[in-house]
């Protein structure tokens, strides 16, 4: 069972490594995106990215959500600006892992901001 949660996790990072090809996948250039006011292709990035890998924690593998999986857990009403704001406060705290991978920011910053209650 473990084998298939860690499946899917892979098949998430890789769905969302063709975004590599593209800029740098990093937080420095996804802090940047997120932070941009002017630049509609960067706040573009920010947006897509985040609603996209959002979207992906709510595939479902062995009746459980992968985002609870991770120990993520949101309010249905959270909005893509409420989380943009999540993980831009994560990595404006956390300027020394800008080097870190976009999808390992996201679910880090995500994981501190939207916790699963301990039962």
């Amino acid at each position: 069972m473990r084998k298939n949660y860690l499946k899917i996790i892979f098949v998430l990072i890789l769905s969302l490594s063709p975004i590599r090809g593209f800029t740098n996948d990093d937080g420095n250039f996804f802090l940047k995106s997120c932070e941009s006011d002017s630049e509609a292709y960067l706040i573009g990035f920010c947006q897509g990215y985040i609603r996209a890998a959002w979207t992906s924690l709510s595939i479902k593998s062995d009746g459980k959500e992968i985002g609870s999986l991770l120990g993520i857990c949101d309010p249905n009403e959270a909005i893509t600006e409420q989380i943009t704001k999540v993980i831009t406060l994560w990595m404006n705290n956390n300027p020394n892992k800008l080097h870190y991978p976009t999808f390992k920011i996201f679910v880090t910053a995500m994981q501190e901001g939207f916790p699963c209650e301990q039962q």
